[in-house]
């Protein structure tokens, strides 16, 4: 049952980020770095991405401050992955350790604003910058559907939480 906003983050998380991987485990090894368009991100920057916008948010409600080096993805060069597993490791890691911040955050720490340091001090409460994250991942979960399609491969259900 979701009781609050951080039970909402937590279960959204656990599952929107299950469907991603279903995505990603569809995509072959050679379009790992897939990109409709010279312009656009390929599917392991979109997900680096994806990665890095939910590190940032969670350790920045965890802190009380966003800073920049929230946002790395230790040991991740999306430009340079070559495989599919290489990149559900890298997506393995990063929720293992946003499952474990996430539960660690306190009551008084949602009730927290939280100033982001690399966004020129942008500041917004805890609870928004929850809901900022699962915006990202819904908002490029939906992207990479897209992307699978154009390769001719059918997306999991966006709603398959299984």
């Amino acid at each position: 049952m979701v009781e609050s906003i951080a039970d909402y983050a937590k279960w959204s998380l656990t599952n929107h980020l299950k469907v991603l991987r279903k995505m990603i485990c569809l995509v072959p090894d050679d379009k790992i770095q897939f990109r409709p368009t010279p312009e656009q991100k390929s599917v392991s920057e979109i997900v680096h991405h994806v990665l890095s916008a939910t590190q940032t948010h969670i350790f920045a409600v965890r802190d009380g401050v966003g800073r920049q080096e929230h946002s790395t993805v230790k040991g991740m060069d999306p430009g340079t992955l070559k495989s599919t597993s290489e990149l559900l490791a890298h997506m393995d890691g990063v929720s293992d350790t946003v499952g474990r911040v996430m539960g660690e955050i306190t009551p008084e720490q949602l009730d927290a604003a939280i100033t982001y340091t690399q966004w020129n001090d942008y500041t917004v409460d805890a609870r928004r910058s929850l809901l900022f994250f699962i915006e990202e991942l819904i908002h490029h979960r939906g992207q990479i559907s897209v992307y699978l399609r154009l390769l001719g491969i059918a997306p999991p259900h966006l709603y398959d939480y299984s």
